[in-house]
């Protein structure tokens, strides 16, 4: 996945990081098998990580099963019960007051 990066005539951000010799010679040799600096290579893979754990809490992922009573309710939703109707309508009234 590209880097997004800043439009043009906005200001970018820095970010520090601090790590081990043994953690930046890892990072700095598979940038170098990519071909890309040691900047983008952990941009890009922060970035693309950032996205697939917001993917995972925002996306909701059902079964066949449950896709299909999902629509199913969303197509015929039950009716409201008549006591429970008739409270919210005392409610509503005792609130008005």
């Amino acid at each position: 996945m590209a880097i997004a990066r800043a439009a043009p005539g906005s200001k970018e951000v820095r970010f520090n990081a601090r790590l081990s010799e043994k953690q930046k010679a890892l990072l700095q040799r598979a940038a170098d098998l990519k071909g890309i600096s040691l900047s983008d290579f952990i941009l890009g893979t922060a970035q693309d990580e950032a996205l697939r754990v917001i993917e995972a809490h925002e996306i909701v992922r059902l079964s066949r099963r449950d896709g299909v009573a999902f629509l199913l309710a969303l197509e015929n939703p039950p009716t409201a019960q008549a006591d429970v109707v008739k409270r919210f309508s005392k409610a509503r009234k005792h609130r008005a007051r």
